[in-house]
């Protein structure tokens, strides 16, 4: 009986131990409604120009080459990367044109008219967005990672979104930006 005591002193005081210092998680995909809009200038002399956002949910290991592709050649017909992403699934493509440019919605959870895409990224381990929009007009250029302003990525690590299950993408003439940000990384 002394051993079971000593046993189960042991284990009471690991615990508690680790509910002192914490327990390091990992990171888990939360669930959100996407609302990407237009900014109210982006209308260049009455008309919008047809404009395409790509929202691409990746695992960690394939992150660095969405980030890094150039943002002009992902958008041309035909580009083999964003072929290889499948429509539904690892990417969400929204359409903003004349008529038509009124915020767009994604439900990225397990209810809502996108849990597919938010099923299949939630079986791959995702916990990033990549956000690429087709912005086109002087002075924009292809740049390297998040400095290249049509393009920025946001953590959808349920933990640093704190319970908010809301996100607001903003697109602008010459850059795309989230409205909603998260908690720092701890």
């Amino acid at each position: 009986m002394t051993n079971l005591k000593q046993v189960l002193t042991v284990l009471l005081s690991v615990a508690m131990v680790m509910g002192l210092i914490g327990c390091e998680t990992k990171p888990r995909l939360g669930e959100f409604t996407v609302t990407v809009s237009l900014s109210s200038d982006f209308a260049q002399g009455g008309s919008i120009p047809p404009t395409e956002v790509d929202l691409i949910g990746l695992p960690a290991a394939e992150l660095s080459t969405a980030q890094n592709t150039s943002v002009s050649t992902y958008f041309q017909p035909l580009n083999p990367y964003r072929q290889s992403l499948v429509q539904g699934k690892d990417r969400v493509t929204l359409v903003f044109r004349d008529g038509d440019s009124g915020p767009k919605t994604v439900e990225l959870n397990r209810k809502g008219k996108d849990r597919d895409t938010w099923q299949h990224w939630y079986q791959r381990g995702v916990v990033d967005m990549v956000v690429l929009a087709d912005l086109r007009g002087p002075g924009i250029s292809d740049q390297p990672g998040d400095a290249d302003f049509r393009r920025f990525t946001l953590t959808l690590d349920k933990a640093r979104w704190k319970g908010r299950g809301n996100l607001n993408i903003v697109v602008q003439p010459a850059r795309v930006y989230s409205a909603s940000q998260p908690e720092p990384q701890k």
